[in-house]
């Protein structure tokens, strides 16, 4: 028997299709799905204003089998494709951040320049495949400025629940700027549960 289920999202910015065949042995499970438009700031909750733009737009597909959650962990496979729109970060969007890791990824994308209110990015593109539990992004994470870029990689192993994604800045070729005095980037490594993070290489405990 094949159960099918569709769930819609926000007048159908995020969609999720997905079929579960519980009749093969171990029970099959297959998810799709896309995203339209929808924009950063309504996935992550912040004040309207605080971010500007940054419309998503992207397909996944993932699938697994198991009868218990530890196999479906193992063998969760598939792979997820996103690409940003032109993204404004207004420097105070700290102050509307609860949490620690994810205060440190903004920090690590917003301009250090003081004369710079708004950090602008013109596109980015997010890749993530994942085999057997262990999703990889390998130099598949890039945000583009006018003068750097903010390019990451790394895995998240769910098997073990453990994490490690750097992103770090590149000047764009010929600026001969030095980077570091523009832009941060971040890290995020150790336990999914309480990992450490930090902003421009230097890691501190959540």
């Amino acid at each position: 028997e094949l159960v099918e289920y569709k769930v819609l999202h926000d007048d159908d910015l995020v969609s999720v299709n997905g079929v579960i065949d519980i009749n093969s042995d171990p029970p099959t499970y297959r998810v799709a799905g896309t995203l339209k438009g929808e924009s950063i700031e309504a996935l992550v909750g912040l004040e309207e204003g605080v971010i500007l733009g940054g419309a998503l737009n992207g397909d996944y597909q993932f699938n697994s089998s198991g009868d218990y959650l530890g196999d479906l962990i193992e063998n969760l496979d598939g792979e997820a494709a996103v690409v940003m729109g032109p993204l404004s970060i207004k420097s105070n969007a700290l102050n509307f951040v609860s949490t620690s890791i994810f205060s440190s990824m903004l920090e690590g994308v917003i301009s250090k320049k003081e004369d710079e209110p708004v950090s602008v990015y013109q596109c980015g593109v997010l890749g993530v495949e994942v085999e057997n539990g262990v999703a990889r992004i390998d130099n598949a994470f890039t945000l583009q400025a006018e003068r750097y870029n903010l390019a990451g990689s790394g895995e998240i192993d769910f098997n073990t629940g453990f994490v490690d994604i750097s992103v770090a800045p590149k000047a764009r070729t010929g600026l001969g700027l030095s980077v570091s005095t523009l832009v941060g980037g971040f890290t995020i490594k150790g336990h999914m549960a309480t990992p450490d993070f930090g902003v421009g290489g230097a890691l501190m405990s959540a």
